[in-house]
């Protein structure tokens, strides 16, 4: 658990993987400057805080697995990117940057570090669909922006497999696309 800006790492001790995935969600409520930083607070300071304790471990993990987006990529229209692309520029491109960035001290302590760059994860009974679809059966819902964005997506049971496999795979490191191979617009 966390207290007061530490992590305590002796719960962590032995483990095979250690899996971060947590962070304050995105979607739903207001777009406000506090919760801005409560986004990015949330991901990139759990991030160093979690990547420094398992850094301090007598026997740390064989792979610190941290969940990550494509956010990193930021809005570059219709240029095709792969995980080479390079950060882009804004908000989300900043923040993930750093959130990457946070998981460092693992990586330097030999802890092979992955990053999963999800997509907009869908899935029939949570996410983005489940807020979403109400609003569409009542013939009221609203496409963000002007529709023609590129949106980078991924079922619910193919981003679970993909993180099966991250924990697995001892040659994955670094970032990972975890999205379909075909993005679509937010209109489509």
């Amino acid at each position: 658990g966390s207290r007061g800006g530490q992590i305590d790492p002796e719960p962590l001790e032995g483990l095979d993987v250690v899996v971060h995935l947590a962070g304050e969600p995105v979607s739903g409520g207001r777009w406000t400057k506090e919760r801005m930083v409560r986004v990015r607070e949330s991901r990139v300071e759990s991030t160093r805080l979690l990547a420094l304790a398992v850094s301090q471990l007598r026997k740390p993990p064989g792979a610190f697995v941290v969940a990550s987006g494509v956010g990193y990529y930021g809005d570059r229209g219709d240029e095709l990117l792969a995980e080479d692309a390079g950060v882009g520029s804004g908000y989300f491109a900043e923040l993930t940057r750093d959130w990457e960035a946070a998981a460092e001290p693992a990586r330097l302590a030999g802890v092979r570090t992955a990053h999963l760059r999800f997509g907009v994860v869908l899935g029939a009974t949570g996410g983005l669909l489940r807020m979403l679809r109400p609003w569409h059966a009542l013939g009221l819902g609203m496409i963000a922006g002007p529709g023609s964005q590129w949106w980078s997506w991924i079922g619910l049971d193919d981003a679970i497999s993909a993180l099966l496999h991250a924990m697995a795979d001892d040659s994955l490191s670094g970032p990972v696309n975890v999205v379909s191979p075909h993005a679509v617009t937010a209109q489509e």
